[in-house]
């Protein structure tokens, strides 16, 4: 459903138009008007500022228990809030568009590949030699009462519509997106599908959030939780360069002055507007250090919406659909039910379960 949704939203930047347009928001605009383009606006912008609010949350999680289980220091996840905080604004003033990024964009993708190996690697282990906690573990084929949280938040992995427009943009061939896309996209389900079988398999209903939490002390555990630290430290710019690109982009159609003057005085205006990005960043992080809870509501609420939801909308409305086959068009209406049904009971479950842990606090 992803792929599809990815290679039609791409269309949608070339659909009906002489040029070229530049974003989400574009799209949305020609679609529905100014309306489209506001509702699409904060749809985007909340799901690029709430993942990478989610990143440091995660990250700052995973050096809080890392450092207490191995250094025997306890101090306040705030703090690594904090610390990881400032490592993304370093990296965030440093870079002007996607293409500087590539690099961290390689790097984390490495370091997943790694985490993966070394999670399932351990999970099969663990299930071979019988460990307690697979002796223990109870399994379910289908719970269907949490397949739409389940699948709210998966679509979080394959959440990159946002910033598709600008990859491909930033493409040597841009014509390769579609083909590109879905080699991206089955290595993606190559890795969840073997965390997931292999992650199940051994924790079942005690599998926690994030699974690494699972995992048994020694140096892989270290190991793994350091490279999706780094993954995700390395992530967290690439959103949110994208997002004040959309910031900077917009201001400087209402100032063109803004995008104006020397190389210096450019790199202050954008240090500014993404410092000021950053405060908030860390500041929610500190506030809200529930990853699994924001994790499920971000991908309920926004994720839905920008995958399975208004690339199909913005299609339809642009004509993609006119000439379309039959059961081309009853896929789009399948996956558009789909995205629907699992925003509205994604995002009412993950509300209760975010409401749950701060009663609970």
């Amino acid at each position: 459903m992803s792929t599809y949704t990815g290679h039609i939203l791409i269309k949608c930047l070339y659909l009906k138009t002489d040029k070229r347009r530049e974003s989400y928001q574009e799209i949305a605009r020609d679609a529905y008007g100014v309306i489209g383009h506001h509702f699409s606006f904060v749809v985007v912008i909340v799901n690029l500022f709430g993942c990478a609010v989610l990143y440091v949350i995660l990250s700052a999680t995973l050096i809080e228990a890392m450092t207490r289980e191995y250094a025997h220091v306890d101090t306040p996840v705030f703090y690594y809030v904090m610390a990881c905080t400032a490592f993304v604004w370093v990296c965030l003033i440093c870079t002007k568009s996607m293409k500087e990024i590539a690099l961290l964009s390689i790097m984390g993708a490495c370091a997943t590949i790694g985490v993966v190996s070394i999670t399932v690697g351990m999970s099969i282990k663990m299930l071979l030699t019988h460990t307690a906690a697979t002796i223990t573990a109870t399994h379910k084929l289908v719970d269907w009462a949490k397949l739409p949280l389940a699948l709210a938040t998966i679509s979080f992995a394959y959440g990159g519509n946002v910033v598709y427009p600008h990859v491909e943009q930033s493409m040597r061939y841009p014509r390769q997106w579609t083909r590109a896309l879905w080699a991206a996209l089955m290595i993606c389900f190559a890795m969840y599908i073997a965390i997931a079988i292999a992650g199940y398999s051994a924790f079942g209903h005690e599998t926690l959030s994030p699974i690494l939490r699972n995992l048994p002390s020694g140096g892989l555990s270290i190991t793994a939780n350091s490279l999706i630290t780094m993954h995700v430290l390395l992530a967290a710019p690439i959103l949110l360069t994208s997002l004040s690109m959309m910031i900077e982009h917009s201001i400087s159609e209402r100032v063109p002055s803004f995008a104006k003057g020397s190389s210096s005085s450019q790199f202050l205006k954008r240090a500014v507007d993404r410092t000021i990005i950053m405060f908030f960043t860390g500041l929610i992080a500190g506030v809200v250090p529930y990853f699994g809870d924001v994790m499920d509501l971000l991908g309920s609420l926004t994720q839905c919406l920008l995958v399975f939801v208004m690339p199909i909308v913005f299609f339809y409305k642009l004509g993609g659909l006119d000439r379309a086959r039959w059961w081309t068009k009853a896929w789009a209406v399948f996956v558009l039910t789909i995205g629907t049904v699992a925003l509205v009971l994604g995002t009412v479950d993950a509300i209760k379960h975010l409401a749950a842990d701060f009663r609970r606090k």
